[in-house]
C-alpha cells in the first residue's frame, strides 16, 4: 500500500501549478501518491499536471462541481495508509510528509496529525504570517467554539480508518474543511502535531477567502451543524463572539461599514 495519498483539487490553476506539484516532487519521503482531480479547468491545468512523467502522479477530470466534490473524489481514488490535501495554489516544505508520519510512528493512538504553517503574499518570498498550533490529543470542543489553536486549513494528515465514510459536504463553499474536520475529530480522531513547518499558504487576490458574503453563509451553514453535536451548546455563544468579530473586521478591512455593522447586527441576534 501506498504510504501517504496527496489529493489537489484544481480549477484554472495553470498559473501556480507547476509549484505546488514541485514541492510535492521534492519531498524528503518518496513513497506518496498525487492525486491531481481537476474540476472543470478551462486552461492548461490539465496539461500542466500530467507533463511531469511521474507514475505517482495521476490526474482525473471532471466536470466543475465544486472543491468539495474533487476532494470527495480523490478520497475515493486514494490508496495510502494516509491521506492529505494540497491546494493548486500552495506549496509543501520539503519535509511536510515525513514530519507528520513521525507524529504517527511517536504516537500510535494518534489519527490526525499538523504542523506550523507559513502564510505569503502572492508569490513564496516573505512570510506574512506564522501559525503554531497547540497540542492537544482531543480538541473538538475547542474547534466547536472556533478556536484557531488547532486549524489553520486543510492542513492536516489523517489516517484513513479515521476518514472512513466521512466526506466534504458538496452544499457548501466556505467551511465544507472545517466540518469534515469536526466530523473526524469526532469519531476515534486523536489530535497530535511535530514543530516543524508542514504547509506554505499562498494568499492571493480574488482567493476564495476574499468573499465575505460567502464566508458569512459558511458560518451559518457550520452553525446549523454544529447545534446538534452535544459538545457544542456550552461553547455556543463563544462561537457566535467569533464569528461576529471576524466578519466586522474583514468588513472593515474592505472599508464596509455599512456590512460590517449588518453582520455585527445579524450575529448579535442569533
Amino acid at each position: 500500500m501506498t504510504k501517504v495519498s496527496i489529493i489537489m483539487a484544481v480549477l484554472n490553476g495553470e498559473a501556480w501549478i507547476q509549484e505546488a506539484i514541485d514541492s510535492v516532487l521534492n519531498q524528503t519521503m518518496t513513497d506518496w501518491e498525487l492525486i491531481v482531480v481537476d474540476n472543470g479547468s478551462s486552461d492548461r491545468t490539465e496539461e500542466i499536471a500530467s507533463a511531469t512523467g511521474d507514475p505517482r502522479i495521476t490526474v482525473t477530470t471532471e466536470e466543475q462541481r465544486g472543491v468539495s466534490h474533487a476532494r470527495n473524489r480523490g478520497i475515493e481514488l486514494a490508496r495510502g495508509a494516509y491521506i492529505c490535501f494540497l491546494d493548486s495554489d500552495d506549496r509543501l516544505p520539503k519535509n511536510s510528509l515525513q514530519a507528520r508520519l513521525e507524529v504517527f510512528e511517536n504516537h500510535p493512538d494518534c489519527t490526525v496529525a499538523d504542523g506550523s504553517v507559513n502564510t505569503y503574499r502572492n508569490t513564496f518570498q516573505t512570510i506574512e504570517t506564522r501559525w503554531e498550533p497547540k497540542n492537544g490529543g482531543q480538541p473538538l470542543q475547542s474547534m466547536l467554539a472556533l478556536s484557531s489553536d488547532h486549524f489553520r486549513g486543510i492542513t492536516w494528515m489523517i489516517d484513513r480508518r479515521a476518514i472512513g465514510n466521512i466526506r466534504f459536504r458538496e452544499d457548501m463553499a466556505h467551511g465544507e474543511d472545517f466540518i469534515f474536520i469536526i466530523d473526524i475529530l469526532s469519531g476515534s480522531g486523536k489530535y497530535s502535531i511535530t514543530s516543524d513547518t508542514i504547509y506554505d499558504i499562498r494568499r492571493r487576490e480574488g482567493s476564495a477567502m476574499s468573499d465575505l458574503e460567502g464566508i458569512s453563509l459558511g458560518y451559518d451553514q457550520m452553525l446549523g451543524h454544529h447545534e446538534q453535536h452535544p459538545l457544542f451548546q456550552p461553547v455556543r455563544s463563544l462561537y457566535i463572539r467569533r464569528v461576529r468579530r471576524i466578519l466586522f473586521r474583514s468588513y472593515l478591512k474592505k472599508m464596509n461599514l455599512y456590512q460590517a455593522l449588518r453582520h455585527w447586527l445579524k450575529w448579535t441576534l442569533k
